[in-house]
């Protein structure tokens, strides 16, 4: 059987208009980014130099972290994975705190390689699927370790490391606005070509096999990508919780699990949730409290918070 033909739960028939949603979400996507240049309109020396990229930006850290989210749920079968499961997130933090102790500036590239240089150590680490995992959260542990550790010789950057992480745009400029979407547009092509992979790697090894899968390198394939993608996104933003794991559930939410059978749909659907997600994050967190702003990462957490205390509430 051919591993593009099966798509796992999708023995249910196609739908009718399978772009209605994907062009809803893009049309709210553009809304959101003319309402949060709204303000800026008449004033092009503050728009296109500092709000244009924090707005792309935003929405490009958000998409790179709701396709990560699919990608994990999909690939370790479990609902609640998380992107930053595989260590991404302490690897950037150590970074962070190299760079504000060394260069006495936070720099995106040197945040980057942690988080890569964490996601390549629990491979090596890990043994299996779930080995993944929880070399991936003894790394976490250690390098959280380590960076408190740092902090504590260099008090000076605490405050600097502790906001980074907290998650924020506002740092955001052109050249990691541009970073990040060419990163995702890049791992994009690969990903929805080999989506129907994945789809067969969900029902699980062996089913994958029977189809004629190649488990270890796509499962290999897989794991990068959602590494290249988180890494990316915490290098630039920070922390921002709940948008990897929250994104793939709200697309399904809005649009039903029927009409998002198909693997390449619900990867999609959830890129475009993950962006219209943090877009809309960002402009509450300008908003809330105008001219001070919270840290984006404080206003998806909470948003995260409530959604599942209402989903706990409703079953």
């Amino acid at each position: 059987m051919n591993p593009q033909e099966h798509l796992g739960p999708g023995t249910l028939p196609a739908p009718a208009a399978p772009a209605v949603p994907l062009l809803a979400l893009i049309g709210l996507s553009l809304l959101l980014l003319v309402l949060a240049c709204a303000d800026l309109w008449s004033e092009p020396a503050l728009l296109w130099p500092v709000r244009l990229p924090r707005v792309l930006g935003a929405w490009a850290a958000g998409a790179s972290l709701g396709l990560a989210g699919a990608l994990a749920q999909s690939l370790f079968r479990n609902p609640l994975a998380d992107p930053y499961l595989v260590g991404s997130a302490s690897g950037a933090n150590l970074g962070v705190s190299l760079s504000l102790i060394l260069l006495g500036t936070i720099r995106i590239e040197l945040a980057f390689a942690g988080a890569l240089a964490a996601v390549t150590l629990a491979v090596l680490l890990a043994r299996g699927r779930d080995g993944l995992l929880l070399a991936g959260f003894v790394i976490s542990i250690v390098l959280s370790a380590l960076v408190a550790l740092l902090l504590v010789w260099h008090p000076e950057h605490l405050r600097s490391s502790q906001l980074f992480m907290l998650g924020q745009t506002h740092l955001l400029d052109w050249s990691a606005s541009g970073q990040m979407l060419g990163l995702l547009l890049a791992a994009l092509v690969p990903i929805l070509w080999l989506a129907p992979s994945l789809q067969a790697l969900s029902l699980g090894d062996q089913a994958a096999r029977s189809m004629g899968v190649p488990v270890p390198r796509l499962r290999l394939f897989w794991i990068a990508m959602i590494a290249l993608l988180s890494a990316s996104s915490v290098a630039a933003c920070g922390m921002l919780a709940f948008v990897g794991l929250g994104a793939p559930h709200l697309a399904r939410s809005l649009f039903g699990a029927r009409l998002l059978d198909r693997m390449r749909m619900h990867l999609l659907a959830s890129l475009l949730t993950g962006g219209l997600l943090l877009s809309a994050s960002d402009l509450l967190a300008r908003s809330l409290s105008h001219p001070a702003e919270w840290p984006v990462g404080i206003v998806t957490a909470l948003l995260g918070g409530l959604y599942l205390l209402g989903l706990l509430a409703r079953r």
